[in-house]
This record gives structure tokens, sequence and C-alpha cells, in this order.
């Protein structure tokens, strides 16, 4: 019996909902609840912070290294991912407190951290790992995400990290990209994939949407690329994204890139609105009017659009 070619979005949703999705978080509360539970229950004040850091790299080192020793019977019982990802996790915090008395730069902690995961993730061929590589790169080169209350802030540590990040997230996810599409992925690089595509790609799309917005170093476009080459710039990126996506048939390349188009729109035409109150509230209404026409409208139609990305690759 011949099976029906998965769309992209039934390959994301599989992914999702994939057993791995529920390991990667379990293997977090873990880390989380026996730290909340321990604390409660030994005085570790007496433990200073290089004495923690010390410590907390040597059980990464031991709980990384649970697959390539551990007898066939203990991995049958707990999953070699579930260990080495706990390792990983655990090795960020432990390097913190071994730097928490220096006064170099983010960037050196994060440098660190980058060589670490990338030796971890190809010496085992742990995806989740190369994941987290691929995270600390970006976030050594001025990406950051910061939680407080019930908020997040996601951007980039200034203005100078901006387009470091952005052109690497584009290098990083292109260059699988064509990777893909020319079938030239060497084994080793593969555990990089999932960090680069989505990572790369969140990063490459944030960079460009911040660039091209009109209120963008305002102060300072005199040192700044103009701007309608920046918005030349972004729209050419955004295209070749969902264009890539659609030809090698990657569903996270496409909607994220989708996805970033549809804000670069939308951006624009607060852009264009006067800056007023009144028109703004009016265009934010209309703009929420035409979102759930459209998702309804996608929702009934999704056969006619998913053939239509069909034929592109033909």
């Amino acid at each position: 019996m011949n099976c029906p070619e998965l769309t992209p979005l039934q390959q994301a949703v599989g992914y999702i909902d994939s057993p791995g999705v529920l390991l990667f978080l379990g293997a977090i509360l873990v880390v989380a609840g026996a730290g909340a539970v321990l604390s409660r229950l030994i005085d570790f004040s007496w433990m200073s912070a290089n004495a923690w850091g010390f410590f907390g790299c040597a059980l990464s080192a031991g709980l990384s290294t649970y697959g390539l020793w551990a007898p066939e019977l203990f991995t049958q019982i707990v999953p070699v991912g579930v260990v080495t990802f706990i390792g990983a996790l655990i090795l960020a915090p432990s390097l913190a407190a071994l730097l928490s008395g220096g006064d170099g730069p983010p960037s050196v902690y994060f440098i660190i951290l980058t060589v670490a995961y990338a030796v971890m993730a190809s010496v085992l061929q742990d995806r989740a790992i190369g994941f987290l590589a691929v995270l600390a790169l970006l976030s050594a080169l001025g990406f950051t995400g910061v939680g407080g209350g019930l908020s997040y802030m996601i951007g980039f540590r200034s203005e100078d990290h901006l387009p470091g990040a952005t052109v690497v997230g584009i290098v990083l996810s292109g260059g699988y990209t064509l990777a893909n599409f020319y079938n030239a992925f060497p084994t080793w690089l593969s555990v990089f994939e999932d960090g680069a595509f989505w990572v790369g790609t969140f990063v490459a799309g944030l960079g460009m949407l911040i660039t091209s917005a009109k209120w963008y170093s305002k102060e300072e476009e005199a040192r700044r690329m103009p701007y309608l080459l920046r918005q030349a710039l972004t729209v050419a990126v955004l295209i070749g994204a969902m264009y890539a996506g659609v030809m090698i048939n990657n569903g996270t390349l496409l909607y994220i890139a989708a996805a970033f188009a549809l804000l670069f729109i939308i951006e624009k035409l607060y852009e264009l609105a006067p800056e007023n109150v009144l028109s703004y509230g009016l265009l934010t209404v209309a703009l929420g009017a035409g979102l759930i026409y459209g998702g309804n409208w996608l929702s009934s139609n999704m056969d006619t659009v998913q053939t239509y990305i069909t034929s592109l690759r033909t």
C-alpha cells in the first residue's frame, strides 16, 4: 500500500508530538525538581561558588558520558538521551558559577559553552545538545532572552551585536538548507540541524525585522544602511527562506519565514499610518479582523494551499 507524502505541517506536528519532546521537558523538570529538593534537605551554604562550579562540571561530565560506558541494562531502564541532556543542562549553571568571580564579557561564557556543547553533541551524536550548541553560539554573538514575572524579552544585547548575530543566523539556516537541497550532509554535522533551522531562522528573521524598521537607529541613520536597501534585503531574505522551505519540504523553515514575512507586512502598515492613537487603533482592529478571516480561510482551504506548495516543488 502506498502512503501519501506527509505535508510539512504534518511533519512538524509529528515532531512536536513525538516522545523526544516529552524526554526533553522531563529532563528539565528532573533537574529543576532535584535541585529544589536537595536545597531543602542539605545545607550547602559552606560551599563556595567555585566549589559548586567544579562539582557541577564533574557531574555534567559524568552524566554526559553515560551512554558511552553505562551497561546496556542501565541504558534500557534510563534512556541515554535523558541522562546526557541533563548533564548538558547542568554544565551551564556550573560554568557560570566557575566564572562568577571574573569580570569578563558574557560572550566568554557562551563561547566556552558553545565549544563544550559542540564537542558533546558530536561525540554523543545528540541532536538536543546540538540545539544547545547553536543557541549558545548565537548567544555569544549577542542574542538574548530574559524572563521576568509574567513576561519574556527576546532580542539582542545591544545594537552592536545585532548585525553579527543576524548574519550568522542567516548563514546557519542558509547553509543547512543548501546542504539539504544537495544532499551533502556530513553525519557529524547533522546533530546541529534542528538548532540551525529553528534558532538560526528565528534569530535571522528577528534581526531582519528590527533592522528594516524605520525606527531603527534614526539618530544614527547616516551611519546605517539606507532605508530602501534595508527593505530590499529583508524582502529578499524572507522570500528566499520561504522558497527554500518549499523546495526542500522543510516545514520549520517555511513557517518561521512566513510568520516573519507577515510581521514585516504588518510593521510596514504601521509605518505608513499617521502617528496617532486613532489611526493605530483603527489599523489594529482592521489587522485583527483580517487575521481572523485569514485563519478561517486557511483552516478551510489547507488542502488547496498544500497542493499549491507541492506544485511549486515540481
